[in-house]
């Protein structure tokens, strides 16, 4: 007996290696430069709103851009302290994106075959929008940890009716919609589908609705005294943002490939076919589980494409509004690998499979984004350039960003090692449509700050409320700062005077820098070098 214990534990040790090599790999999309990343896009509403705003029209408001109100809040507090970062920006979502991706493989450890198991833990761990969104200043990370605590909780209460499960489904499912409303059809559907299968099973213990009844009202007395306020004040503006838009069947297609992780038609068919045999074979397997989960995604996907929500047209957004469905799609593909596996290898070959899932992984790897994102150095890792869709031809901002011109200064600095040189840039346009920087940065490869440039020429960008209150960013320079300090910051500050992309948004002009240019034609001397669009100063250089 001893022997075969033995045995056994010498069986589970590369399984345990291979989940092992998975987490680091898992963790190094997930961190690697992320010290050196620039808030953009969306990720700045919450500056902007917290800059103008009180605490209380913080959180009794929805604003017309979106904005998320606890994030909001919590960076306000920071700024109020002078303790706003990127770090603390960025802390939260990339802590509950590693939490989220790991709880899903925990809650699956005991159903799944060590093959299963592994197979569905790689593809969580290479998730482009999983990796994305853990990278990123907004809630979806957060609130997909939370709602997936909320439904597993309330699924283990309907079994041990256990008063911590419940309270957590409270707890959990009321924080995951005060992040994002998004989710409400699945937390508050859990607790009636539930409900709906006792309907259905007899109705023999008579306590047990109006228990589910007490914690489904916890979780919609608590919610709506968060969010009610807040949706009543911008009723008008909400009305603007739903009814405006409906999912194509271009952004339905492109938004699965998204959610599978792919930007290879062959691969997310192939994906998909997993995905059907995968969800057959986990109905015969555990079929109250998968009727739970069915019946929720069902829910969320008719709530989404009900809603008719702005820009729902468009494949990444339909695509994070599903973001709940993700480790349910890629538990299928795992499962269906396994099937086709057990089905079509004999037993002596079964060894293969490992190399089977090996290469699943690696094909959905390199047809994602996350090679061209990681290249180092990128401080625009969210920029939309990799995001809108995976594939260039079908990402709709592509032609926009990258039909500049690309001013030979940059091409000069490629040819340096990589990573060896420091720019400061200024002005810039926060959004991606309209930002050139990050595409400047793949041919240079250079790190990159973002100058802010209103205090010496004002009015200066739009994005740079930093220079109006004390905070710790890394990343946004306030150029007027003395020269020496200027100097351990980078080796150039580059002006940008002029924006080469079309007129679209009707979006207006880079603000004058000629005013900054002078002050530092005074400081730093002649600049290194100067074209129709850009101006730059050698920080290093002596004058002469």
């Amino acid at each position: 007996m001893a022997g075969s214990g033995g045995s056994a534990a010498m069986r589970r040790w590369p399984m345990i290696a291979l989940l092992a090599a998975i987490l680091a790999l898992g963790l190094f999309l997930r961190a690697f430069q992320l010290g050196h990343q620039i808030v953009q896009d969306d990720e700045w509403h919450a500056i902007i709103k917290f800059t103008r705003s009180s605490y209380l029209e913080i959180a009794t408001s929805l604003g017309l851009a979106d904005f998320c109100i606890p994030l909001t809040l919590f960076f306000k507090w920071l700024a109020g302290n002078g303790r706003l970062s990127e770090a603390w920006m960025l802390g939260f979502p990339f802590a509950f994106g590693v939490a989220a991706w790991l709880y899903a493989v925990w809650l699956a450890r005991r159903a799944l075959s060590p093959l299963a198991l592994t197979t569905f833990a790689g593809l969580l761990a290479i998730s482009p929008l999983l990796v994305l969104f853990t990278r990123q200043a907004r809630p979806y990370a957060i609130t997909l940890l939370l709602t997936l605590v909320a439904l597993a909780s309330v699924y283990r209460w309907s079994s041990r009716r256990r008063l911590s499960d419940g309270l957590l489904y409270v707890v959990c499912g009321t924080a995951a919609m005060y992040f994002h409303m998004i989710v409400a059809p699945v937390i508050l559907g859990a607790a009636l589908v539930l409900a709906v299968e006792w309907l259905q099973s007899g109705r023999s213990d008579r306590s047990y609705p109006r228990a589910l009844a007490g914690w489904l009202f916890l979780v919609v007395a608590l919610t709506a005294a968060l969010v009610v306020p807040a949706m009543w004040n911008d009723r008008k503006l909400l009305a603007l943002r739903s009814g405006v838009d409906h999912a194509t069947l271009e952004s339905i297609g492109r938004g699965t490939m998204m959610l599978l992780g792919t930007g290879s038609e062959l691969l997310a068919l192939a994906m998909s076919v997993l995905a059907v045999a995968g969800a057959a074979a986990a109905w015969k397997r555990f079929p109250r589980a998968a009727r739970f989960a069915s019946a929720l995604l069902t829910l969320q996907v008719a709530a989404v494409f009900l809603s008719g929500a702005l820009w729902l047209s468009h494949q990444l957004v339909l695509a994070r509004y599903l973001l709940v469905a993700l480790p349910l799609l890629l538990l299928a593909v795992a499962l269906g690998f396994d099937a086709a596996c057990t089905t079509l290898l004999p037993p002596r070959a079964r060894p293969l499979a490992w190399l089977g899932a090996a290469a699943l992984l690696a094909a959905g790897f390199f047809t994602g984004p996350l090679p061209r994102a990681l290249a180092y150095p990128n401080a625009f890792f969210s920029n939309y350039l990799y995001w809108v869709d995976y594939d260039p031809a079908h990402n709709v901002i592509y032609p926009y960003v990258t039909q500049t011109r690309v001013p030979e200064f940059y091409r000069d600095l490629g040819r340096l090692p990589r990573g060896t040189k420091t720019l400061i840039e200024g002005p810039w346009r926060f959004e991606s449509i309209f930002d050139r920087l990050g595409y400047f940065q793949e041919f240079h490869r250079q790190h990159v700050k973002i100058a802010m440039v209103g205090t010496l020429c004002p009015p200066g960008s739009f994005a740079e409320q930093p220079r109006t209150f004390r905070n710790k960013f890394r990343h946004f320079i306030d150029i007027a700062r003395p020269a020496a300090e200027l100097r351990r910051e980078g080796d150039y500050v580059v002006f940008h005077r002029k924006l080469e992309i079309a007129n679209i948004w009707d979006h207006p002009a880079l603000p004058p820098v000629d005013g900054c240019i002078a002050d530092f034609r005074r400081r730093f001397g002649e600049p290194a070098f100067e074209d129709d669009i850009i101006t730059v100063f050698d920080l290093h250089r002596e004058r002469k």
